[in-house]
């Protein structure tokens, strides 16, 4: 329930910000539940555990799916490290700290390594040995989609920025990051 949850939360912004069709974005006009988003978690998530439990032997289901997530976790955490160190420099250049905003970050990424190396090395019996290149190849087709939906749809990625963290100011989509954007505000934006 909890994994269904924010996935199709996520799902729902990512498709009120147009970084996702806009049937994402969609809520029940009765229950106001983003009932798109939830379907199509529940049914992703049957498929891959079908798929998966028809694969792999039970034993090994719960360690290929773990070691997959630590994959995930290893990668967002570092790029949310480096992201705040650009952030801040960028947007709240008073407020940058050398110590706060690039040595923590830096150290909490430096951490993160030893697991990375140990995750991928050394290289594993099948199917764990598939691991490092499946997650790779869903990083690369996530990459792509998201290429893909700025050049069809120009600043569905700033408006997904936009929808997170902050209101449009202008006609030029500057974003005031410190007040929250609007659920009516949040609609206008989706393409």
């Amino acid at each position: 329930m909890a994994s269904t949850n924010a996935a199709s939360r996520v799902m729902y912004t990512m498709g009120q910000a147009g970084t996702l069709p806009a049937c994402f974005g969609r809520i029940h006009p009765l229950h106001q539940t983003p009932t798109f988003a939830i379907a199509f978690i529940q049914l992703f998530g049957l498929a891959a555990v079908l798929i998966v439990g028809l694969l792999f032997r039970p034993e090994d289901i719960l360690a290929f799916l773990g070691t997959l997530a630590t994959l995930a976790v290893i990668v967002l955490y570092s790029m949310a490290n480096f992201a705040l160190t650009c952030y801040i420099r960028r947007e709240h250049r008073d407020d940058f700290r050398v110590s706060r905003h690039v040595l923590i970050p830096s150290i909490g990424t430096l951490a993160l390594l030893p697991v990375l190396f140990v995750t991928v090395y050394p290289v594993l019996a099948w199917p764990y040995n598939l691991l490092p290149y499946l997650f790779l190849v869903a990083l690369l087709v996530g990459f792509g989609y998201m290429q893909w939906r700025e050049s069809r749809y120009p600043g569905a990625l700033r408006r997904g920025a936009t929808v997170l963290v902050g209101h449009r100011t202008d006609a030029q989509g500057d974003v005031d990051w410190d007040s929250p954007s609007s659920p009516n505000e949040q609609r206008k934006v989706a393409p």
